[in-house]
């Protein structure tokens, strides 16, 4: 009689410990995908604007950290910094010496923000597109001469990229993105574009 109701017991436990199981198992299926993801990634620049490109040439070297928040599946909120510097030299116009070069320093910082959608297309392969408003402050100075300029503007970037999921909430990525910026330039006779197109890569962790 005491080995049937332990039999019994040993069921009903068994059976309690299946359904609880289950339950977690399916709690875990349920637990939707990570909302929130950080990366940082560093890259090159080439500018789109020959004012750029002929005095600081292919030196500036971007530095990006971006965080993104999941809305619905596939589509989420992205902000971000991007930083970049680079020593030029330019031609002084003006001046008793024909072609005088001076040097010169350049430092952006850009403000993104915008909207990016993303789909699945292979095991651990994920591909994202995006687009937003950049607003870049700026800083060129001139050394030798004591000289210096800055302010911001605004524009609009554009951006692709692509995921490969490692272990655990680690990602490595990379993207290509356009930005157009264009900056009144300091004698006000035109303007100048900071933006162009960068080619960069990274690491991206979720939460």
């Amino acid at each position: 009689m005491t080995s049937r109701r332990l039999s019994g017991s040993s069921f009903v436990l068994a059976g309690l410990f299946s359904i609880a199981v289950a339950g977690v198992a399916g709690a875990q299926a349920a637990v939707p995908p990570a909302r929130i993801g950080v990366s940082a990634t560093f890259g090159a620049f080439w500018p789109v604007d020959s004012a750029m490109s002929d005095v600081y040439g292919s030196h500036l070297v971007p530095v990006t950290g971006q965080i993104d928040v999941r809305i619905v599946r596939g589509i989420s909120l992205f902000a971000g910094l991007t930083w970049m510097s680079a020593d030029g030299q330019s031609i002084i116009v003006g001046t008793p010496v024909v072609n005088e070069v001076s040097a010169t320093t350049l430092g952006v910082t850009t403000v993104r923000i915008g909207a990016a959608v993303s789909k699945a297309v292979a095991a651990r392969w994920t591909l994202v597109g995006g687009a937003g408003a950049a607003v870049a402050g700026y800083e060129e100075t001139w050394p030798d001469a004591g000289l210096a300029v800055n302010d911001h503007s605004i524009g609009f970037l554009v951006l692709g990229e692509a995921r490969y999921a490692l272990r655990s909430r680690w990602a490595v990525i990379g993207r290509v993105e356009y930005s157009t910026v264009r900056a009144d330039v300091s004698d006000g006779n035109g303007s100048v574009n900071l933006g162009g197109v960068v080619t960069s890569a990274g690491v991206r962790v979720v939460f």
